[in-house]
C-alpha cells in the first residue's frame, strides 16, 4: 500500500519511481518458491523473471521450440505480471520497463543514483551522468558537488548531451596526458616493465623491448612496487583512471588489477558493458549433450559449429 501511494506521488523523482515500481511488483510476486529462488534481492529477482518471460516470448514469435520447463514458467507468471503492470496506479507494459527502466538501476552506481533523486534527473541525464562518473570523477564531483558542501547546482542547469560533452573533454584530457610504455622518458622502468607484465608480455620479450636485463625485469615484477600502489589507490576509493594517472601508468594494466578476483557480472558493471550475454541470451532448448542447463547459456553447440566451420577441424 505505502508504494503504491508513493508511486502516486507528482513529485517522485525518475529513480525513485523505478525503485518503487520494482518494490511493488516484488511485493505481489514475493512468496511464490520459484520467484523467491531467482535472487537475493527485489531487483534481481524482478529481473531474473522478466529476463526468462522475454526470452520465452521472443522464442515463442520465432516459432522456436520451448523447454517443458519454460512453458510451465510462462503459464505461472506471464499473465500474472501483465495483470500487475497493468493494475499499477500507471499502468505500464512490462516489457517497456525491463528494457528501458530497470536497467538503469542495474547499471548505475549509488553515487549517479543519489545525484538522480537529489536533482531529479531525468533518465537520459542519468546514463550521462554515469558515463561521466567512469570517465572521470573528479569532474563528476564537480558538476554535482559531491563532497564540496556545495548545492550541486550546475548539474541542475546541464543536458544529458551538455554532460556527454564535459565526459569528451575530459577523456581527451587525459588522453592527452596519459604517458605512453615506451618512448622517450616516457614512463620509469619500473613501470613499464609493470605494465608490459600486465599485457601479456614474457619476461624475456619486456627485456627485449626495453633494454633492461632480464633479471632486473624479473625482480621488477616479483616486487611488484606499482601494482601494489594501484591496488592502493583503488582500494582507497580512487577510480581505475586516478589510480593510473597517480601512478604515471597506462588505464589496461590498471584495470587489469581493478577486475582481478571479480566475477563476470562485477566485471561487465565496472566497465560499463550495457550487453550482457546472462541478461538477454536465455535458450528454451539446448542440446542435452553439452553439460548442465543454467539461464543465460551459451549452448555448447554453438561453439562446436564455429570450431567445426572455421578451424578446419573435424576433432
Amino acid at each position: 500500500m505505502c508504494a503504491a501511494e508513493n508511486l502516486q506521488r507528482e513529485n517522485l523523482s525518475v529513480i525513485e519511481t523505478i525503485e518503487t515500481i520494482v518494490d511493488l511488483v516484488d511485493s505481489e510476486l514475493y512468496g511464490d518458491e520459484v520467484y523467491d529462488s531467482m535472487g537475493e534481492s527485489a531487483i534481481y529477482r524482478l529481473k531474473n523473471l522478466l529476463a526468462r518471460l522475454d526470452s520465452i516470448r521472443r522464442s515463442k514469435n520465432r516459432g522456436s521450440s520451448i523447454s517443458e520447463e519454460s512453458s510451465d514458467l510462462s503459464h505461472k507468471f506471464m499473465g500474472q505480471v501483465e495483470n500487475i503492470f497493468k493494475n499499477l496506479p500507471k499502468s505500464l507494459k512490462w516489457r517497456s520497463f525491463y528494457e528501458n527502466d530497470l536497467q538503469i538501476l542495474l547499471d548505475t552506481s549509488d553515487e549517479v543514483l543519489t545525484a538522480a533523486i537529489d536533482h531529479n534527473l531525468n533518465r537520459s541525464q542519468v546514463k550521462a551522468l554515469e558515463g561521466l562518473r567512469r570517465a572521470s570523477h573528479d569532474e563528476f564531483k564537480r558538476i554535482t558537488g559531491t563532497g564540496q558542501g556545495k548545492s550541486g547546482a550546475e548539474i541542475l542547469g546541464l543536458s544529458a548531451n551538455e554532460i556527454k560533452d564535459i565526459t569528451e573533454k575530459a577523456v581527451r584530457k587525459m588522453q592527452l596526458e596519459q604517458p605512453e610504455i615506451t618512448g622517450p622518458g616516457a614512463l620509469s622502468k619500473d613501470v613499464a616493465v609493470f605494465s608490459l607484465n600486465r599485457l601479456g608480455y614474457s619476461g624475456k620479450k619486456i627485456s627485449s623491448l626495453l633494454g633492461v636485463n632480464r633479471k632486473t625485469v624479473m625482480a621488477y615484477i616479483q616486487k611488484e612496487k606499482t601494482a601494489n600502489r594501484v591496488k592502493k589507490a583503488i582500494k582507497a576509493g580512487k577510480t581505475v583512471s586516478q589510480a593510473a594517472m597517480e601512478n604515471n601508468s597506462p588505464p589496461a594494466p590498471a584495470w587489469s588489477i581493478a577486475l582481478e578476483d571479480k566475477d563476470d557480472m562485477e566485471r561487465f558493471r565496472l566497465l560499463g558493458w550495457g550487453l550482457r550475454t546472462w541478461d538477454y541470451w536465455f535458450y528454451n532448448d539446448v542440446d542435452k549433450r553439452f553439460g548442465d542447463d543454467w539461464p543465460g547459456r551459451i549452448p555448447a553447440q554453438m561453439i562446436a559449429h564455429m570450431l567445426y566451420y572455421f578451424t578446419g577441424s573435424s576433432g
